[in-house]
């Protein structure tokens, strides 16, 4: 079947476009959209100062698309409270995190919306941002701090090794437990005073692609890079990409951590 003026061409290959919701003026939404072909999310980001609209579809809503531009369903959220990540578990439930640690698991399916907290830990240092991992998530505090709860459905709270961060990161990334060496999760932080902070949960801590933190043969080979920018890891986890400096220069590497 030829395809029709609605499909576009990309590397040989044939895509539909469906738009999902038209962003006018100063807008700024939340969007999220799961693993494999599943929900879309969307709903209002109250970090921002924005433009309401009366007849905005996300007013006071969070609203669930199929891949397809329809809509899932609508779940009531009135709350303008900071959002700190807004994001699909594995299992495709949507997880709302506040600054405050309290959050939501939204099931867009069944438009049921179930709240959690992290209890007092987090009200004076406040959330930043998470990631999600797995079924879980981690997230940073505004002493940039890090901490990992393997599950959001039965909240514990487990504090990593010390940042020794003294301001915010540009960028971090996540790697699954599943995908490591070690069988834990670890993270990759990029280092305000050059090369990249690698954390294996509670137990390590060291610096690469610096040249005043070499303590083996491992770290002679690799290049000293300052104001990384981004790091991107593959699919498969074994390989990562980083962006540094404002000359927009890549580096790639096997990931050897």
């Amino acid at each position: 079947m030829d395809p029709s003026a609605q499909w576009k061409e990309l590397n040989r290959k044939y895509y539909k476009f469906h738009q999902f919701n038209t962003i006018t003026g100063e807008q700024k939404n939340l969007d999220s959209v799961s693993k494999w072909g599943g929900p879309l999310a969307a709903t209002k980001n109250y970090n921002q100062v924005i433009l309401m609209r009366t007849d905005d579809m996300l007013k006071d809503s969070i609203v669930f698309f199929s891949n397809n531009g329809k809509i899932i369903s609508k779940v009531q959220y009135k709350e303008i409270d900071k959002i700190a990540l807004f994001d699909f578990l594995e299992d495709e439930q949507l997880l709302l995190l506040k600054t405050n640690g309290s959050y939501y698991i939204v099931d867009p399916f069944k438009a049921i919306k179930k709240s959690y907290d992290l209890m007092d830990q987090f009200k004076k240092q406040q959330i930043i941002k998470g990631l999600i991992v797995n079924n879980g998530f981690v997230l940073t505090t505004n002493n940039f701090e890090f901490f990992y709860i393997p599950n959001a459905y039965e909240p514990q709270v487990h504090k990593l090794k010390p940042s020794q961060l003294t301001q915010e990161p540009e960028h971090w990334q996540v790697i699954p437990p599943q995908k490591t060496s070690s069988g834990k999760m670890e993270l990759l932080i990029t280092n305000p005073d050059g090369g990249i902070i690698h954390i294996i949960e509670d137990e390590k801590w060291k610096i690469y692609y610096n040249k005043n933190k070499i303590v083996n043969e491992i770290d002679k080979k690799l290049p000293d890079l300052e104001n990384i920018k981004m790091i991107s890891l593959s699919s498969n986890y074994k390989n990562l990409a980083l962006l540094y400096q404002f000359q927009m220069g890549c580096f790639l590497h096997n990931r050897f951590l």
